[in-house]
């Protein structure tokens, strides 16, 4: 219990438009491990259903983004592919999510092996 305890991840997921005027403050919470931003249901929450790389949400994405880079906070979204998994890691993101179902098991493997050397900024 006591490892499972020392291990644990608490992230928090941003899936809302309505708790951005809180984003500094949920990016300083102590005992939080990161923030994940959900674009889908966070173009939802902003009247863009099914529009998760909108300008307006990826603006909101950017917003988090820089918040959590601010206070040292691991942050992590979606990528819309490949190339761009590869510009949120060298912009900070560290919460890594890469979907099977999106490119296939082998080109996400292909794609991990590729980004193991990409480093994000300190």
């Amino acid at each position: 219990m006591q490892r499972a305890n020392e291990e644990t991840l608490v992230t928090a997921l941003f899936e809302d438009i309505a708790g951005i005027g809180q984003i500094e403050a949920i990016a300083q919470t102590p005992g939080l491990n990161g923030i994940f931003v959900g674009p889908f249901d966070l173009a939802s929450s902003m009247g863009l259903p099914g529009q998760p790389w909108h300008e307006d949400v990826q603006k909101v994405v950017t917003r988090v983004r820089e918040a959590c880079l601010k206070h040292t906070m691991p942050f992590g979204t979606l990528p819309r592919g490949r190339d761009v998994l590869k510009a949120q890691i060298e912009q900070g993101c560290q919460l890594i999510s890469v979907g099977p179902v999106d490119w296939g098991i082998a080109l996400t493997l292909e794609t991990i092996s590729d980004l193991a050397g990409v480093t994000p900024i300190a």
